[in-house]
C-alpha cells in the first residue's frame, strides 16, 4: 500500500513536471536559455579546449542544427534535446572562430627592445602620466615576431599626450601578460590574447614622434585614422573634464562620460569597491537609461507643444529616432565597455521596438542582446564584467515583474486622500531604490565572491544614498555638459555633476571607514555552477518549476557556509619566483617587507590571509656566512619566517622541519643548496647534480607551470621521503595564451 502511494505521488510530481514544463513553453520562456547554452559551450571550449578538431566541431553543430529543424514538430522533447546539444556546440564553435581571427603572437619572455608603432589608443593614469596601446611596426631583427603585433606601454614621465595615429619612437621594455597568480583567479594573459595584446611594459624615456613618411600615408593609414577619430574625441572630452573639476572628482566624472578610470586615484577606487560603489564608475544601464531618457522626454515634450506637427506626425517616434542617435553618440564616446555594450543594446531594442510599434523589452531583450555580445566576442562570457552586467540586470527585470503583479493601493491613500498622494510617491521611490540596491547586490554577490572573493558588508546602505545622487544629479547634470561643451557652456552642469561626485565619494569613504569586506576566498567551480544554474532557473522561469532554482541556490550556499574554506596550501610561488609566502592560518609570511601589492593582494583575498608577516633582514656578506651560522639563527626564529640576506638569499623553515631557500643571485648558491629542502631561484641552468634538493623549482619550471602552490607532507616515519602536492595556474600549455610559454 505504502509502495503504490509513493508511486502514485511520484507519478502526479512527474506530471506534474511537464505540465509546467509546457506551460513555459507556450509563455516562451526557454527562448531566455538560448545564450545560456551558448555561454556554456564557449566556457567550456576556453576552460577544457577538448582535443578535437575545427572541423569536426563546426560539421557536428551543423548536423545538430539539421536534425533539430527537422523533428522540430515531430519530436518536440527530442527537439528539445537537441537544441540544448546545438546552442552548446554553436558555442564551442563561436569560440573556436574568435580564436582563429584573432592570431596574437604572445611574448614568449622578458626583453628590452628598440620599436617604431602607430598609436592605436590612449588612456591617462594618474599624475599625468598616460598608457597607449601601440601597432609595431618596425623593430630590430632579433625581435622580429613582434612585427604587426599589438603591444600596451605606458609612459611614465609627464608629456604631451600623444595622438591617436601618431607614430612613435623610443626602447622599451617588454613582458609576456601575466598568469593567475593563483590557481582558478583571474588570467590576465587570456583576455590580452583574445584583445590582441601580445606583451605590456613600460618606455624608458619619452618617446619620439616619427613624421609620417610616404610609405604610411596610404589607405591603411586612413583607415588607422579613421578608427582612431573617436578615441581622440573620447580622450580630449576626458582631458577638458578634468582640467574643469580637478582631482578624483574630475576623474570620476570623466570616468561616467569616457570611461577612462585609470585617472582615479588607488585611494578613491579602494573607497568605492569597499563600499559597495565601484559599479557606479562603469557605463551602464543606468547612464544609457537617463541619457536616452532624458532625450526622448525632452523632446517629446518640445514636439507636444506643437499641436498641429503633433497630430500629423508621430512624435513618439521622432523622440525615440533622436534618442537612438544620442545613445548611440553616447556609446561610441564612451569606451565601448562590456557593460556599455550591454546596456547599449538592451536601449537600442526597446527603441527599435517604439520605431517598429513592435515591443520587445524585458527579459527577452537580455536574451537577443547576449547572444549579440557571445557571437561578437564569446571569451568575455569567461570574465566578471559580462557576468556581473546580466546577471543584475536580469535579475532586476525579473524581480520587477513579481512587483508588479502584487503592486497593491498604499493603505496612506485611503487614510490621508490628499497629502497620501504625495507620501506614497516618496516611501515608493526610496523603496523602490532599496529593493533594487538589495537585488543587484544579492545577485552580484556570487560573481563578487567567485572573481574578488569578498562582498562589501555596507554595499546596500552606500547604493541607497548614492544612487539617487547618481541618477537625478551627477548623471543628467553631466549629460547636459556634454551636449552644451560645444558652445562652451558646460560651466554649470559640470559643477553641478562635480558637486554630486563629492557626495558620493564623501559616502564611499565614510561607508568604508564604518565596516569592511566580507571575505570567503576562492569556492570551487562545481558551488559556483551550481548556484549560476539555480539563479537562472529562478529569474527565467514563470511558473513554480522556478523554484527548483531555489533549492539548488539554498543547498550550494548551505554547503558554502558549512564548508566554506578549502585546506590552505603551506607555500605559495609566483610566476616569476621573486615572491614566496608561507601560509600560515590567517597571515602571509613573505620573503619581501612589502610585497608586490597587485599579486600579494589577490592572494591575501583567495585565501583569507589579510595579515603580513615581514621577513627577517640582515645586511651581512653572504661569503662571510657558514652553514652552521645561518642555521642557529633559523632555529631562533618562529617557523615560517624567512630570513633574508642582502637581496641575494631568503631563507625559512616550515613547521614540518622542511627548510625553503628562495636564491636570486648566485653568490649564494653554494648556501642555498645547502641548506634547502625546497629552493626557489630566479637564475637559469643550475646544475642538479650540484645542487641536490629534494624540490628545485626553476624559472624553466615556473615559466610552464605558473604560479604555484605547494603542500608539504611530512614523512610519517623516519623511513619515508617527504611529499610534496603541487597545484599550478597552467594546466595546459598548448592553448593559444599559453604556448608562448613553450619556447621561452
Amino acid at each position: 500500500m505504502l509502495q503504490k502511494k509513493i508511486f502514485n505521488n511520484f507519478h502526479y510530481t512527474i506530471q506534474y513536471l511537464k505540465h509546467l514544463i509546457q506551460l513555459e513553453q507556450e509563455y516562451r520562456r526557454l527562448f531566455l536559455f538560448i545564450p545560456v547554452f551558448i555561454a556554456f559551450g564557449a566556457t567550456f571550449w576556453f576552460t577544457k579546449k577538448p582535443e578535437i578538431p575545427t572541423w569536426v566541431i563546426v560539421f557536428s553543430c551543423i548536423i545538430t542544427t539539421l536534425i533539430s529543424l527537422k523533428i522540430r514538430y515531430s519530436h518536440p522533447n527530442t527537439f528539445l534535446i537537441a537544441s540544448i546539444l546545438t546552442y552548446f556546440l554553436t558555442g564551442m564553435t563561436l569560440a573556436v572562430i574568435e580564436t582563429i581571427r584573432n592570431p596574437t603572437i604572445m611574448l614568449s619572455q622578458h626583453m628590452t627592445t628598440s620599436l617604431r608603432g602607430i598609436v592605436k589608443w590612449r588612456e591617462p593614469m594618474q599624475d599625468g602620466k598616460w598608457r597607449y596601446l601601440v601597432k609595431i611596426l618596425e623593430t630590430n631583427h632579433y625581435h622580429s615576431e613582434l612585427l604587426s603585433q599589438q603591444v600596451m606601454l605606458s609612459v611614465t614621465k609627464k608629456h604631451a599626450p600623444f595622438l591617436s595615429g601618431n607614430i612613435i619612437e623610443g626602447t622599451a621594455r617588454l613582458s609576456p601578460p601575466s598568469g593567475p597568480a593563483l590557481p582558478g583567479l583571474f588570467d590576465i594573459s587570456f583576455f590580452s590574447y583574445y584583445k590582441g595584446i601580445g606583451a605590456v611594459g613600460y618606455f624608458y624615456s619619452t618617446p619620439r614622434t616619427i613624421p609620417l613618411s610616404d610609405s604610411h600615408n596610404n589607405w591603411k593609414q586612413f583607415l588607422v585614422t579613421a578608427q582612431s577619430f573617436l578615441y581622440d574625441i573620447r580622450a580630449k572630452i576626458g582631458i577638458y573634464i578634468r582640467t574643469k573639476l580637478s582631482g578624483d572628482i574630475g576623474a570620476l566624472a570623466a570616468a561616467l562620460i569616457t570611461d577612462e578610470r585609470r585617472a582615479i586615484s588607488s585611494e578613491t577606487i579602494e573607497y568605492l569597491r569597499k563600499s559597495g560603489l565601484a559599479h557606479i564608475i562603469a557605463i551602464s544601464g543606468i547612464n544609457m537609461t537617463i541619457a536616452a531618457g532624458l532625450f526622448f522626454f525632452g523632446m517629446r515634450s518640445v514636439l507636444a507643444c506643437f499641436p498641429i506637427f503633433a497630430e500629423r506626425f508621430s512624435i513618439k517616434k521622432i523622440s525615440s529616432f533622436g534618442a537612438l542617435l544620442t545613445v548611440t553618440t553616447y556609446f561610441l564616446i564612451s569606451g565601448a565597455s562590456i557593460s556599455a555594450q550591454r546596456a547599449y543594446f538592451m536601449t537600442v531594442i526597446i527603441l527599435f521596438s517604439y520605431l517598429f510599434d513592435a515591443y520587445f523589452i524585458g527579459l527577452r531583450s537580455i536574451a537577443v542582446t547576449a547572444i549579440f555580445m557571445i557571437c561578437i566576442a564569446p571569451s568575455e562570457v569567461m570574465g566578471p564584467s559580462f557576468q556581473m552586467s546580466f546577471a543584475t540586470t536580469a535579475a532586476l527585470i525579473a524581480s520587477g515583474s513579481i512587483w508588479q503583479k502584487r503592486n497593491y493601493p498604499h493603505p496612506l491613500l485611503k487614510m490621508m486622500p490628499d497629502q497620501g498622494i504625495i507620501l506614497t510617491a516618496i516611501i515608493h521611490f526610496f523603496k523602490v531604490i532599496f529593493l533594487t540596491s538589495l537585488v543587484g547586490s544579492v545577485a552580484a554577490s556570487i560573481f563578487l565572491i567567485k572573481h574578488f572573493h569578498c562582498i562589501p558588508i555596507y554595499g546596500l546602505i552606500a547604493n541607497i544614498l548614492a544612487i539617487p545622487i547618481l541618477s537625478f544629479v551627477v548623471m543628467p547634470a553631466g549629460l547636459i555638459a556634454a551636449l552644451l561643451m560645444i558652445f562652451s557652456l558646460d560651466d554649470i552642469p559640470l559643477h553641478v555633476m562635480g558637486w554630486g561626485i563629492n557626495i558620493i565619494i564623501h559616502i564611499a569613504h565614510t561607508i568604508s571607514k564604518i565596516g569592511n569586506e566580507f571575505c570567503i576566498g576562492r569556492i570551487s567551480q562545481t558551488l559556483f555552477i551550481s548556484i549560476v544554474i539555480g539563479f537562472l532557473l529562478l529569474a527565467f522561469l514563470k511558473t513554480n518549476i522556478r523554484h527548483i532554482g531555489t533549492v539548488i541556490i539554498g543547498i550550494a550556499i548551505a554547503i558554502l557556509f558549512i564548508y566554506p574554506y578549502p585546506p590552505l596550501p603551506d607555500l605559495l610561488i609566483s610566476e616569476d619566483g621573486k615572491l614566496v609566502a608561507f601560509v600560515n592560518k590567517n597571515t602571509l609570511m613573505s620573503n619581501y617587507v612589502n610585497p608586490p601589492p597587485f599579486i600579494f593582494s589577490q592572494w591575501k583575498s583567495a585565501l583569507v590571509t589579510p595579515f603580513h608577516e615581514a621577513p627577517q633582514v640582515q645586511k651581512k656578506d653572504i661569503h662571510n656566512m657558514s652553514q652552521s651560522t645561518l642555521k642557529e639563527i633559523l632555529q631562533s626564529m618562529q617557523p615560517g619566517k624567512f630570513l633574508c640576506i642582502n637581496k641575494s638569499l631568503c631563507i625559512g623553515y616550515h613547521k614540518s622541519g622542511i627548510t625553503v631557500g628562495v636564491l636570486k643571485k648566485k653568490e649564494a648558491i653554494r648556501l642555498a643548496c645547502q641548506l634547502s629542502d625546497i629552493l626557489i631561484t630566479t637564475i637559469r641552468d643550475i646544475n642538479t647534480k650540484l645542487c641536490n634538493v629534494s624540490l628545485l623549482i626553476s624559472p624553466e619550471m615556473l615559466n610552464k607551470n605558473g604560479s604555484l602552490e605547494i603542500t608539504i607532507i611530512p614523512p610519517s616515519n623516519n623511513n619515508d621521503r617527504v611529499k610534496f602536492i603541487i597545484q599550478r595556474t597552467i594546466e595546459n600549455i598548448h592553448l593559444p595564451w599559453t604556448k608562448n610559454r613553450i619556447d621561452s
